[in-house]
């Protein structure tokens, strides 16, 4: 039976290794069928940035990212700076 699978990011990836967990357990969950929506808000937004980010290859494994619009501005960034695959909530 495939789930419907939510994380919640809001610490930054440059705190530890909180990304890189969560990251691995996503594509566990799209590996057996589960759909996995990543959401992030505070300093996760930073994992969104097209220049250095990490979820490019889970994108492109099925699964979705989505982050603050809020939070994005509050840290600078805009639509240009992020993967075109991460939806914006709350804009």
């Amino acid at each position: 039976m495939a789930l419907n699978l939510c994380f919640i990011l809001t610490r930054s990836p440059d705190e530890g290794d909180t990304d890189s967990l969560i990251l691995n357990t996503a594509f566990q969950g799209l590996g057996k069928g589960d759909q996995v929506t990543i959401f992030l808000l505070g300093d996760s937004v930073w994992l969104a940035n097209k220049n250095k980010s990490k979820l490019e290859g889970f994108i492109k494994k099925g699964g979705k990212v989505a982050a603050s619009g809020e939070h994005l501005q509050a840290h600078g960034l805009s639509r240009d700076d992020i993967l075109p695959a991460v939806g914006i909530a709350a804009d």
